[in-house]
């Protein structure tokens, strides 16, 4: 009875590291950044392929009133990205003004930051959408 109990044990065990081990592999993309600052309304849908991401920190344009135009996105990536094309889709819930941007990539070791910067700021952001190929 006592064998039983120490594999039952073992089982319960390594079912909970399971599970807690799979939050941690997930892939895509998390908002690490420190703080909201009333941005963008507070949430951005962000999606990732190709790659996994370890931070994402948004750059905004602090002059105007509404202070929430994105006008750089920093991608910093669990490994490298050195070779790749790193583009970032922008969305701000209406197709016609969905904006692509091929990001710049670091161009030292160990090659895990991509920077982003739209042609314009980009009000409104809702959806991020990182592809690494």
């Amino acid at each position: 009875m006592n064998n039983i109990a120490k594999i039952l044990g073992a089982f319960t065990t390594a079912g909970i590291v399971a599970v807690g081990g799979s939050a941690f592999t997930a892939g895509g993309v998390t908002n690490s950044t420190t703080g909201t600052s009333g941005f963008i309304g507070g949430t951005v849908t962000q999606t990732s392929t190709g790659a996994d991401l370890a931070n994402v920190a948004y750059a905004t344009d602090d002059t105007g009133t509404a202070k929430d135009d994105v006008n750089a996105i920093t991608l910093t990536f669990s490994t490298s990205v050195q070779g790749h094309v790193v583009t970032a889709n922008l969305s701000d819930g209406t197709p016609a003004n969905d904006v692509s941007v091929t990001c710049v990539t670091a161009t030292v070791t160990p090659w895990l930051t991509a920077v982003c910067t739209p042609s314009s700021s980009f009000v409104d952001l809702e959806t991020l959408d990182v592809r690494v190929s």
